[in-house]
């Protein structure tokens, strides 16, 4: 059986990032897709997952004007995942409400996004490896 070697992206102006191997993590973030394809080469995943976009009427006013980085983003994301031959998933952002994680030292709200996420799939496909993550909730 292999191990889940998970990388995730919560992608944006600001794009968090997440690897989950062997019951650990570690995040950051970085701007853009600056580091997508570093970290794809490094950590070398067996899966690849990331948050997605959808313009929605109730935000798109507020978005006139904006270069909309997050499909940007998804798109390099979608690319190197290709290129490299890595299954790619994507969640709504609406999978990682309901997460409530212990405190992680050393990421940012980003990279915690991503994280949430990665735990997230990890539930949806009975793997357990991270629940130490999670604050629990009793009964």
């Amino acid at each position: 059986m292999t191990m889940l070697r998970l990388l995730v992206f919560d992608p944006g102006g600001t794009t968090g990032w997440c690897f989950l191997a062997d019951g650990k993590v570690v995040g950051g973030s970085f701007p853009l897709w600056d580091k997508v394809a570093k970290l794809i080469k490094g950590y070398k995943p067996n899966a690849i997952l990331f948050e997605t976009f959808i313009l929605r009427s109730n935000t798109a006013k507020r978005l006139v004007g904006n270069s909309l980085p997050a499909p940007q983003v998804i798109g390099v994301i979608r690319y190197l995942s290709a290129e490299y031959n890595i299954p790619c998933y994507s969640q709504s952002p609406s999978m990682r409400v309901g997460i409530k994680l212990k405190r992680i030292y050393g990421l940012d709200r980003h990279a915690l996004d991503a994280v949430k996420h990665g735990i997230r799939y990890c539930l949806r496909n009975n793997c357990h490896d991270y629940d130490h993550l999670r604050v629990q909730r009793n009964g």
